[in-house]
């Protein structure tokens, strides 16, 4: 089972979650924030809590992306760039989930700062307690990040950024994928004589009854030691089984129609 990441798409969420929010400085952070303390945060402890929330719900621990002893602006900063994960400010931008940090190593102060991009041009965090009390915490324009120094991104094998990490898909997948679809569809038509349309029927042996067997196998219908390319006894008990699963069962075994194949490439359940 691959391992699970923590999401940087669930830290938002849970920053998302407390907008509206005010501006509140914290000394020393609330870590229990979450269940007990709803009132408000300052900017380093939103992406804090918001990054541990992410450990939660992967069921890793909460110190996973950042230790306990860190608990402002300068500390994430410092974490980051002993660990090689800092990046620019235009890749924190265009970065859904990304920190983007200001301050540095010498903190700069009230002047230090923190949010999370939104990949949107937009940012979220709590931003200021001078402003009126419904945008304390929330959502703000970035302005191309012009207003910060770096970004924090996480590196694949720490964190998970839905907008950065795709599983590839081998091309030849997708081949295959779209054969067992023309497979399926070449029962769609009349049956010729030499059943390379159309439904099978027993005593058939070609390409068409080698993949219709190969399916049953990979369905559970047919047991791989019974493997063949002739459309006849195991073949055609399997196929009987397939048929009694159809929306619309059908009886008989002995053909092998569109309905089986298409069932085949898409199983769906007994119509009730």
């Amino acid at each position: 089972m691959p391992d699970v990441l923590p999401n940087m798409e669930d830290a938002l969420a849970w920053e998302v979650a407390q907008d509206g929010d005010l501006y509140i400085i914290r000394r020393p952070i609330s870590f229990d924030h979450a269940y007990n303390d709803p009132q408000g945060e300052d900017c380093s402890e939103l992406q804090l809590l918001a990054c541990r929330q992410a450990c939660i719900l992967a069921g890793k621990p909460q110190d996973w992306l950042f230790p306990y002893d860190v608990s402002n602006t300068v500390g994430m900063y410092l974490h980051a760039q002993a660990r090689g994960w800092l990046a620019s400010v235009p890749a924190g931008v265009a970065l859904r989930g990304a920190i983007m940090l200001k301050g540095r190593a010498g903190g700069a102060g009230a002047a230090g700062h923190t949010a999370m991009s939104g990949g949107n041009g937009q940012q979220f965090a709590a931003h200021s307690s001078h402003l009126p009390a419904s945008q304390q915490v929330g959502w703000a324009p970035m302005y191309g990040g012009s207003d910060y120094q770096d970004s924090i991104i996480f590196p694949p094998d720490i964190a998970f950024y839905p907008t950065r990490d795709t599983i590839p898909v081998d091309p030849k997948v997708l081949q295959w994928l779209a054969s067992l679809e023309e497979w399926a569809a070449s029962f769609d038509h009349p049956r010729t004589k030499d059943g390379k349309y159309g439904y099978l029927r027993q005593g058939d042996t070609n390409h068409r009854v080698t993949v219709l067997v190969n399916m049953l196998i990979l369905r559970g219908l047919l047991d791989p030691s019974k493997k063949t390319n002739t459309y006849n006894g195991n073949v055609v008990r399997s196929v009987r089984n397939v048929q009694h699963s159809l929306p619309t069962p059908v009886k008989g075994g002995r053909r092998a129609g569109a309905g089986v194949a298409h069932w085949l490439v898409n199983p769906s359940p007994k119509a009730a």
